[in-house]
């Protein structure tokens, strides 16, 4: 079924006769068809169940992992606080594992799509819509987003990773729903745009803090310190100028009718993404402040801001690591 039958006007001709299309292209990929036909392919309601098999497959890997190293390590009796460092590098390494198989898979779908949507030309995300195809590599590009945090959700409770806490629990209950509205909405080239920009830093500070692990203080402090301008240059100066460009402006001048026909999701949209950049920097500021700490090697201070560190742990995890 197409979810957008769920948000078009009914009363909107030209709306309607897209709908028309999009059911039409839908019935000849039920059919199989599509793809022999060489014939756009857009969202569906079954579109993102292949997430489930992911995360199945994700969780499997994870156990398939741990056991590897828990039979590397087996041959040692491990204290507790040996084998609580145990577990932060294991959980560091599938973490930057995942973070760079996402960015990766991201940008190869972003760099296919460059001709017509980017951070250069956001408006042409928008072009066409509720027309826009979803091209292969973008769909299984969501399917393994949606897989992968689904998995984040699940790996403490099945017993494979450290628990995260209830902010990052938050983000991640957070960017499911934004990989599955972006998708059913059909602005899944406004969420290639979101999800590249945002995962630019994830892997540095995961891989900074496996630096941390390992007593790598300058590997730790360099990789911080190119973590903190990265997160500075996507998530502090291109994310507010682009997305918020693109999610504001430019759905306005692509859109029509947005203001008569969709102005709650207009609406809803644009709050969450001004809420989302003013928090970003809250969190840069708590990063700047690690680094000043490092940088003067207070040990006390060090301590008085991980306890009062970013709600989002972007610094306090690695310091108290």
């Amino acid at each position: 079924m197409d979810p957008m039958r769920f948000i078009l006007p009914v009363e909107d001709a030209e709306y309607q006769q897209a709908l028309s299309v999009r059911s039409q292209m839908l019935q000849v990929s039920s059919a199989g068809a599509g793809a022999a036909l060489g014939l756009p392919a857009f969202s569906r309601l079954d579109g993102l169940y292949g997430s489930l098999g992911l995360m199945v497959a994700f969780l499997m890997l994870r156990f398939l992992f741990n056991s590897s190293i828990a039979a590397l390590t087996r041959r040692h009796q491990q204290s507790k606080e040996r084998q609580q460092l145990i577990d932060k590098i294991e959980e560091e390494i599938w973490v930057t594992l995942g973070g760079m198989t996402l960015l990766v898979a991201g940008w190869q779908c972003l760099f296919s799509v460059r001709d017509y949507c980017g951070l250069h030309n956001t408006t042409g995300c928008l072009r066409n819509w509720p027309l826009i195809p979803v091209e292969a590599n973008v769909h299984k590009y969501y399917n393994i987003e949606l897989g992968w945090y689904l998995q984040l959700m699940l790996k403490h409770v099945m017993g494979l990773g450290l628990q995260d806490n209830g902010t990052m629990g938050a983000h991640h209950l957070a960017t499911v729903a934004l990989v599955v509205l972006s998708y059913m909405l059909n602005v899944h080239l406004v969420g290639l745009v979101v999800f590249g920009t945002l995962n630019l830093s994830s892997p540095l500070l995961h891989m900074s803090k496996l630096a941390s692990c390992l007593e790598l203080k300058t590997a730790k402090t360099l990789l911080f310190g190119l973590f903190a301008a990265v997160f500075f240059v996507t998530r502090v100066l291109l994310f507010p100028y682009f997305i918020l460009k693109c999610c504001m402006y430019d759905a306005l001048t692509s859109i029509r009718g947005i203001m008569q026909y969709f102005f709650p999701y207009w609406l809803a949209f644009n709050v969450l993404l001004v809420v989302l950049c003013a928090m970003q920097g809250v969190w840069f500021a708590a990063v700047l402040r690690v680094l000043k700490i490092v940088v003067k090697g207070s040990s006390k201070e060090l301590q008085r801001e991980v306890a009062t560190a970013d709600p989002a742990g972007l610094g306090a995890k690695l310091a108290a690591q």
